[in-house]
């Protein structure tokens, strides 16, 4: 058996039990079962269940990452046409990862759960490389938002990504109403519309508020 052949089977098979099951109730034993291949294989090619981790979420961030800053930073270029959308910018590209994967819902499921219900180190290896993307959206919003202080902006993007984490959990957790919104079911263009007419509202909210 080609060796990069076994450390893929081995990779994909942690992703779909990481997503399905989560990270600490997944077993060494259960990922090898389900890639067929010999149970010392993950130390073998990876040294460490957390080393392999790091490879299962690597390699669907670096794709969706680098997406999100291609988009964020066009979009800062466009910023002398008063055609701001970084909120846009940094939502579609969570569609248009599943889109192009028939195993699209296990992977959004597998951010949320990096994200929002992930304990150490697995939120660490999440955050470290999500670092980056934080960094463009948050100078995206400067751009648009200029009246707002940065410490304000910074805040407002933590709620934004948190609210996205915890939509891609929460809507995935066995026990929740499954006719509430799935964003890995809906129609692309509605559940789009549907986060950013949520998240854009909060971004775009005035300073000081009134309470109703």
């Amino acid at each position: 058996m080609n060796p990069n052949d076994t450390k893929q089977r081995i990779i994909d098979a942690a992703e779909e039990l990481f997503a399905s099951k989560g990270f600490s109730r997944t077993t060494t034993r259960e990922i090898t079962c389900k890639a067929d291949v010999n149970v010392a294989s993950v130390n073998y090619y990876f040294d460490s269940k957390e080393l392999l981790v790091q490879a299962v979420i690597e390699r669907r961030l670096s794709y969706l990452n680098n997406e999100r800053i291609a988009q964020l930073q066009a979009v800062r270029k466009q910023a002398k046409d008063n055609n701001l959308q970084p909120q846009r910018a940094f939502i579609l590209p969570l569609f248009q990862l599943r889109d192009s994967d028939p195993k699209a819902s296990l992977v959004l499921t597998l951010v949320g759960r990096s994200f929002f219900a992930a304990e150490e180190p697995v939120r660490s290896i999440f955050l470290n490389s999500y670092i980056p993307v934080f960094n463009v959206l948050t100078q995206c919003m400067e751009d648009a938002l200029p009246h707002l202080s940065q410490q304000e902006i910074l805040s407002r993007c933590k709620l934004v990504t948190s609210t996205i984490g915890s939509a891609l959990y929460w809507f995935d957790e066995p026990g929740t109403s499954d006719h509430l919104l799935d964003i890995t079911s809906f129609d692309s263009g509605m559940s789009v519309d549907v986060l950013l007419s949520f998240l854009v509202a909060g971004l775009e909210a005035p300073l000081h508020a009134e309470a109703c």
